[in-house]
């Protein structure tokens, strides 16, 4: 083999598959004590660079996995042991005549090769003809070079087709007539496809008899059907049956993601659970809510997830990204009886996700860029390629879900057959749910061993923690402000930011005055400054406003605490409906709290008298997404941002118009017994018996 540094640029090489480019030699980050350097590659279709030490690709090389590209390699070189003796006896003749060639080379006009084939085929190995002047001008040309000329290089090269079928003309222009209306009509059988031959082939024989000529002869059945067979390619499958299932026919699997390292790559995607959720206080079942997860490919561990009524959208995708980078350190907090730890949690380099709207908006795509993560998108309609996390989705629902109370075990169909309804069975709150998938992962599927990674996925997260490390959010409060939405000219004064109808300030107002209002234009009203401001939809507790002179944001809490604690933008929105439907201007903080309260409870108390679609809808009004207050981690700084508003150059594009809402009824707050349909249920004992299950 060549020296390593005689690669010439443009130089191609073949690693595992991928066809590789050599680039430059690379200067490592520390020097090396016989002065070598790194040998970087550019991908031919990804054009990502790949590095290579010295020993790394002598490695390679020696386990096979690396395939220099010296000579153009064509069909039939490569010579098999099914290889015939005639084909064998060819190339061993062939190389005798380029190698007699290389010892004693003369002019290549057509008399010179003639005189020195006259000289030397009485020694060749074989009685053969020899090759004429032109065929051997042709080999030394094509078969290896001068000096380098190999047996695999003499094989045979000649074209070899199919044998073609024999028929009578008109049979083929029958044939391939009715054979270009079966493969683009799905709806067309080959009983349809048989009796137009047949029919056309019967009507072309009557014609011939009255014109005194011999009959064709009709095919049968069988030699119908292995003629169609025959052209069964690419093209007519795709037109028949679909593009994508022409792939999965004549196009191989793609191979699984692999990554050198944890947090290289992770696969975020969303499912809805297969277990009817119950309401916490009158036992009405709302519905399935959905699961949103983001797994380490490397190591397979989650690194975080998100249940929710929140049907997939930016802010479960956000969600659950932040719960990955922040990790789950109150988790004993939450849940004491778990015996074990979060572990997997920090910044993912790169994630794959498919292309939902949800995933693809402006604002997921630049909050992950803010935050260092680069994003990949699966191709439309493929799940296979994101085969790791839907692997984890069916793991989780034959190992957990499936054999709690209240689960869909089988389609709709299927169920009704058997006459079973789920819903009948239910009487998990999603609070349960929670902690038993938050157990699952903890107690069952970090230390259960995966085929995928022949270990357990703990074990091998914990080794590449001792081995790369951990890569954390430079701010974790500063990814909070990433994943928020943007609200453009908000009016910063003495008394705050209003936002919502709703007064936010603190003393950092006085900094925020003293850095912004000498950048203002002189037609702003004095005293007053025209902001940014970012907030969470899920919890209006704070807003976070840009200070564009120190290049960061700024929280503001509310000066209501009481009211704005954990109050989602729905239940803000609904509450501000009713107070304008019923004409008040002035109520107090209190008042206010009560009404937050009373339309909470007013949610709880109608389920009964709503379809099941209606209380998942309802239930998102009680259900909040934002993350635990003491769960923090403090790490400097890095404030790398223009303008404020890089993570969101605009709103996500609308999907769907809301409906009017109904006028209602004024809530009532007297205080009415709960309900419970299940009450002569052992609860406890259910719930027991699924940790059993899952143990």
């Amino acid at each position: 083999m060549r020296g390593l540094i005689n690669f010439e640029f443009g130089e191609r090489i073949t690693v595992d598959g991928d066809e590789l480019t050599f680039h430059s030699l690379v200067p490592p980050l520390k020097p090396r004590a016989d002065g070598s350097d790194d040998l970087q590659f550019l991908g031919i279709r990804s054009r990502r660079a790949v590095n290579f030490t010295p020993d790394e690709f002598l490695t390679a090389y020696s386990q096979g996995k690396i395939r220099l590209h010296r000579t153009k390699d064509t069909p039939g070189d490569s010579c098999g042991d099914d290889e015939s003796p005639t084909k064998k006896i060819l190339r061993a003749w062939r190389l005798f005549w380029v190698r007699e060639y290389d010892k004693s080379p003369v002019p290549k006009s057509t008399s010179k090769l003639q005189a020195f084939i006259s000289a030397n085929m009485g020694r060749q190995p074989d009685p053969i003809d020899p090759p004429s002047p032109h065929t051997l001008r042709r080999w030394l040309r094509e078969r290896g070079q001068d000096g380098d000329r190999r047996p695999k290089q003499m094989g045979d090269r000649q074209r070899t087709n199919a044998g073609r079928r024999s028929f009578h003309p008109s049979v083929k222009s029958v044939f391939e007539a009715a054979s270009g209306r079966y493969w683009s009509n799905y709806k067309l059988t080959f009983e349809d496809f048989q009796n137009e031959v047949r029919a056309q082939l019967i009507h072309e024989n009557q014609r011939r008899v009255e014109e005194g000529q011999s009959p064709i002869k009709v095919p049968g059945r069988t030699t119908l059907w292995r003629w169609l067979q025959m052209e069964r390619t690419y093209d007519n499958v795709a037109a028949r049956q679909g593009k994508h299932i022409a792939d999965r026919q004549f196009k191989g699997i793609r191979n699984s993601l692999s990554t050198k390292r944890i947090l290289d790559v992770a696969i975020l995607d969303q499912k809805r659970m297969d277990v009817h959720i119950c309401d916490a206080t009158r036992r009405f079942v709302i519905g399935r809510p959905w699961l949103a997860a983001l797994i380490d490919v490397k190591s397979r561990m989650i690194l975080g997830y998100s249940l929710s009524f929140e049907d997939p959208s930016v802010l479960s995708a956000m969600s659950c990204i932040r719960a990955a980078m922040r990790g789950m350190p109150e988790m004993k907090q939450r849940f004491p009886k778990i015996d074990g730890q979060w572990e997997a949690f920090g910044v993912p380099r790169t994630i794959l996700a498919d292309n939902a709207w949800e995933n693809t908006g402006s604002s997921f795509v630049d909050a992950c860029a803010d935050s260092g993560i680069s994003i990949e998108w699966a191709p439309v309609r493929r799940p296979e390629y994101k085969g790791i996390l839907e692997r984890f989705f069916s793991r989780l629902d034959n190992q957990l879900v499936h054999k709690l109370p209240g689960a869909v075990v089988d389609n709709p169909v299927a169920l009704r057959e058997r006459r079973i309804d789920p819903q009948s069975d239910a009487v998990l709150t999603l609070q349960e749910l929670d902690e038993l998938v938050c157990t699952y992962l903890v107690e069952v599927y970090s230390v259960d061993r995966h085929d995928g990674i022949y270990d357990t996925p703990l074990r091998v997260w914990r080794e590449g923690v001792k081995r790369d490390g951990l890569e954390l959010a430079h701010d974790l409060s500063a990814l909070d402000h990433a994943m928020g939405k943007l609200v453009r000219d908000r009016m910063l004064s003495h008394e705050g930011v209003k936002f919502r109808g709703l007064s936010y300030r603190s003393d950092a107002v006085d900094t925020l005055l003293a850095d912004l209002l000498p950048l203002q234009p002189a037609n702003v009203r004095r005293g007053s400054a025209r902001v940014k401001i970012k907030y969470h939809p899920e919890d209006l507790s704070r807003v976070f406003v840009w200070n564009e002179v120190k290049n960061t944001y700024v929280p503001l809490p509310c000066t209501n605490e009481k009211y704005a604690y954990r109050l989602s933008e729905r239940v803000h929105l609904e509450l501000q409906r009713r107070k304008g439907e019923n004409d008040e201007d002035f109520i107090t903080d209190d008042e206010l709290c009560v009404r937050k309260s009373a339309l909470l409870r007013s949610i709880q108390q109608s389920y009964d008298k709503l379809p099941l679609k209606e209380r998942r809808r309802k239930a998102r009004l009680t259900s909040s997404l934002a993350p635990s207050d003491d769960a923090s981690i403090k790490i400097e700084t890095v404030a790398h941002r223009v303008g404020g508003d890089k993570p969101e150059k605009g709103t996500v594009r609308a999907r769907t118009v809301r409906p009017k809402v109904p006028a209602t009824a004024p809530v009532t707050f007297e205080e009415s017994p709960p309900f419970d349909p299940f009450a002569d249920r052992d609860r406890a004992k259910s719930i027991g018996q699924s940790l059993e299950r899952i143990a």
